[in-house]
């Protein structure tokens, strides 16, 4: 469970009243939950002034600079604030924390409670279906000009011959506009898909290009609708249909105007709450500045009658956006829809036949009513379903929002079963196709994408996106904080914001620095890749340089073996249409392929298409689904046309990868054939040779590579899974048989156009980072291992439950999938129907579907106890 740092700034007026109301829920749900929080407190506005002459001083600023978020209350109000000229000013406190930690998106979510719609002045039919979202700028407009001054933004009161005139200065720069909009775009495709972007364009050039740079992102966003309002219309709107928003984003002033105004909609302005976001990470999210929107209140500071719910709301938002704690967020959420379903009211939403109750007290019965979490095991653990008649799911709105995800994926898992038998698409595609149609159906639905990603996981997909790593085994920053990998593999941008790392960028100009470095010692060799590649196959040094790295499996290679392509799957095709294009050459056909089942099937798409007949050959369990030497022998005399073999010597999609021994086994059948005259080429497809224990990936490799047979072996290799760089593209084929590189060569000249000049600079950065850094490489593998660990106990205390499968196969660490097999009447749809987990059948690799395969790459397996 999780350990957290929160700094709480009480402030004045009302602040400490209501802050500590927050203090107290956080506290509560965090240790019900399992976690423990470190609460520090720091003075901010009026009262910092009177005890240390500043607004905020230097030792809270290194305070907040230290923990996970902020609690913020209020400041403001006498006696400070009485002099606007004075040179410290309460409010100096909130524009350094948000200047200093770079807070410049403001969320402000308006959702009324169904018990409260009397409170609003508006009427019930008005504020039905009200949900919105504000997304404020925080950090450049009007707003910010007075209490910051900054370069070309005068904000002052002069002297001029006229008399006394004022100057407030509205500047925005494009990269201001753009990031906070953005924000708004990617959190309205987790919600209902709508924006409305408020300006005022018929009057300010500010206005205009912020309507330029909304279009501009709106293009990236296809799934959005955009729309662009006037502010004043806007204000107008809010009181007159406020159903209709969705997502609104605005600059800094008008945002301050229009949420205090979205308040009124819940009936109070203490009852909203606001999140202030920037770039940098936290642990489990981003470090943010969480506050009630409304001010100190003097007049009722110390009466125990300030409203504390916008600030405990805050707390939902904190736990929600800087810690990862979505339960946790919605069991806050679902105490305070308690504690108004059943009637009580600070002073400022009482309404006939309520009661009235003081900020301690209101705190107190939210504490009383937080949800307890659901028990280990139970239906509620992420990644499976929740039993629809379960009255324990009704304890908070994200288990009920869990409980309609479900309904809607029976309902159109239904569907789809209904028209499968039918349906010409394979099975994968059949798969992907629910995954989108559910993650579509779910947002029109506006269901709450939280409890979306907990019942809907894809695991159909084996990439992993470095970016969005949140593993960390031991202490932060040590071996095992896979959090850094996409920074440590260059991958991660200066300052990017990662979970729980800030990229420092210096590997990325690193390689950027290599590939200045290699383009000179390649002009120095006279090759200049900005010239056309006559032979079509890449620059000779860092053919060496991939030639060489077979060394160490006993393979002697060198520049003249190798040619370089995109990933595996493309110099597949290079080499499958070399070999048809040689025997079309003799005036033979192109004869046939061996495909082992289950296997990776687009080879087989690609074998076909250049005349080849595919001979598929089923494996058995018992052999652990590897083709054995036996079935090799049994093909090759019933299909004299064979002249190759294909082989992931790490299958795919399995779990198993070929022992030394059997090998051997293999290539005696070959070698056999052979003596009899007959040559079959090995295609041998490394593409996963690295992800396993490095010493059996050698042994098997060292069986290969010093083979008698290695002339009539072709390897295929790619940076793609094994080091995570799978848009990169990085492959290349070692032909054992410089002479067969040769021949085949005219099947590589098209692809000249395919190897600019930047990717083959990038390949040979990459390859020095790597060599030089061969930690980074075990680094990635220790994150394979420790996925498929958890995926494996996953689904081993899902069948536990569930009864789902005959048989979960342990691993040998060398791929990064899982394949088990399926218990009697269960398949893809009812595994994923129980437990939200999407795989893909085994009719997808040309085998049973009563087995079926999930990746552990693209997503972190949750944990569940």
């Amino acid at each position: 469970m999780g350990d957290y740092v929160i700094t709480a700034l009480p402030g004045d007026g009302v602040g400490p009243e209501i802050t500590e109301q927050a203090v107290d829920v956080l506290l509560a749900v965090t240790k019900l939950y399992g976690h423990h929080v470190t609460v520090q407190h720091g003075l901010v506005g009026n009262a910092a002034i009177a005890a240390e002459g500043v607004a905020i001083s230097e030792s809270t600023l290194a305070a907040c600079a230290g923990s996970d978020a902020l609690l913020f209350g209020a400041v403001g109000g006498p006696p400070a604030s009485a002099d606007p000229d004075a040179e410290a000013r309460p409010e100096q406190a909130l524009m350094r924390l948000r200047k200093g930690f770079e807070f410049f998106a403001n969320l402000r979510p308006v959702r009324p409670a169904p018990s409260m719609v009397g409170a609003s002045t508006l009427k019930p039919q008005i504020l039905d279906g009200t949900d919105l979202v504000f997304v404020r700028e925080l950090s450049a407009g009007l707003y910010y000009g007075h209490l910051e001054s900054a370069p070309r933004k005068p904000s002052e009161i002069h002297l001029t011959h006229g008399g006394l005139e004022a100057v407030d200065t509205l500047l925005y720069t494009e990269q201001q506009i753009e990031r906070v909009v953005r924000v708004a775009f990617d959190l309205a495709e987790q919600r209902r898909g709508r924006v409305t972007s408020v300006d005022k364009a018929n009057v300010l050039s500010s206005s205009v290009l912020w309507r330029r740079i909304v279009e501009r992102v709106a293009a990236d966003h296809p799934a959005v609708t955009c729309e662009h309002l006037l502010v004043d219309a806007c204000a107008m709107q809010l009181l007159r249909s406020p159903s209709r928003f969705d997502v609104l984003v605005t600059e800094n002033l008008f945002g301050d105007i229009l949420t205090d105004e979205a308040a009124m909609l819940t009936g109070s302005i203490g009852m909203l709450p606001s999140a202030s976001l920037g770039t940098r990470r936290t642990a489990s999210g981003l470090f943010g500045l969480y506050e009630p929107i409304h001010g100190s209140a003097p007049d009722l500071a110390g009466q125990d009658r300030a409203n504390p719910i916008g600030a405990i709301a805050s707390v939902a938002l904190l736990l929600r956006h800087s810690l990862g704690l979505e339960e946790e967020a919605a069991a806050v959420e679902a105490a305070v829809e308690r504690v108004l379903d059943q009637g009580y009211r600070t002073v400022d939403i009482q309404e006939a036949g309520t009661t009235v109750v003081g900020t301690r007290e209101m705190g107190e019965r939210i504490v009383e009513l937080l949800p307890p979490p659901p028990a280990i095991g139970s239906p509620l653990e992420a990644g499976t379903a929740v039993p629809q008649s379960d009255p324990a799911a009704a304890g908070s709105r994200l288990q009920r929002q869990r409980l309609l995800v479900r309904q809607v994926r029976d309902e159109l898992l239904g569907q789809y079963r209904g028209r499968l038998a039918d349906s010409q698409e394979p099975p994968i595609r059949v798969m992907a196709r629910i995954v989108q149609d559910l993650e579509r159906e779910c947002a029109l639905r506006q269901l709450d994408q939280a409890a979306v990603g907990l019942e809907i996981v894809n695991r159909t997909i084996g990439d992993v996106n470095l970016r969005l790593v949140t593993e960390c085994e031991g202490a932060a920053g040590g071996p095992g904080d896979y959090r850094r990998l996409a920074d440590e593999v260059g991958i991660a941008l200066p300052g990017e914001a990662l979970p729980g790392h800030t990229a420092t960028g210096e590997v990325y100009q690193w390689l950027r620095r290599q590939m200045l470095d290699t383009e000179r010692q390649l002009l120095a060799r006279g090759w200049d890749l900005r010239m056309y590649d006559i032979a079509g196959i890449g620059n000779p040094v860092l053919r060496e340089w991939l030639a060489g790295d077979l060394a160490r499996w006993g393979l002697s290679a060198t520049a003249a073996h190798v040619a370089l392509g995109l990933g595996a799957t493309g110099c597949v095709d290079h080499v499958l249409r070399g070999l048809a294009a040689r025997a079309s050459h003799r005036g033979a056909p192109a004869g046939a392929v061996l495909f082992a089942l289950p296997g990776f099937n687009m080879p087989e798409g690609q074998a076909a298409a250049y005349g080849y007949r595919c001979h598929r050959v089923p494996t058995l369990p018992a052999n652990d689904f590897k083709l054995t030497a036996r079935q090799l022998d049994q093909a090759l005399a019933e299909h004299g046309d064979l002249t190759a073999v294909y082989l992931i010597i790490t299958n795919n999609p399995t779990t198993f990868a070929y022992t030394p021994e059997e090998l051997e086994g293999l290539l005696e059948v070959l070698r056999s054939y052979r003596q009899r005259g007959r040559l079959v080429h090995l295609l041998a497809d490394l593409a996963y040779v690295g992800t396993g224990v490095p010493a059996d990936d050698a042994a098997r490799m060292r069986v290969l590579g010093t083979s008698d047979l290695v002339d009539q072996m072709i390897f295929i290799s790619s940076l793609s899974k094994t080091h995570t760089l799978t848009g990169e593209r990085f492959g290349w084929v070692t032909f054992g048989d410089p002479d067969l590189a040769r021949a085949l060569g005219a099947s590589w000249v098209t692809s000249v156009g395919t190897l600019p000049a930047e990717w083959q600079l990038r390949f040979m950065a990459y390859h020095r980072l790597f060599r030089e850094n061969p930690w980074l490489v075990e680094k990635i593998r220790n994150l394979y291992r420790l996925r498929r660990t958890q995926l494996r106990a996953q689904l081993q205390r899902f069948d536990e439950e569930y009864q789902l499968f005959d048989r979960v196969y342990l691993d040998d660490d060398a791929t990064i999938y899982n394949w088990s097999r399926l218990r009697a009447g269960q398949d893809c749809f009812s595994v994923f129907g129980t437990t939200g987990l999407a795989g893909i059948p085994g009719s997808t690799f040309g085998y049973s579907d009563e087995y079926i395969r999930f990746s552990v790459g693209m997503l972190p397996v949750a944990a569940t106890g």
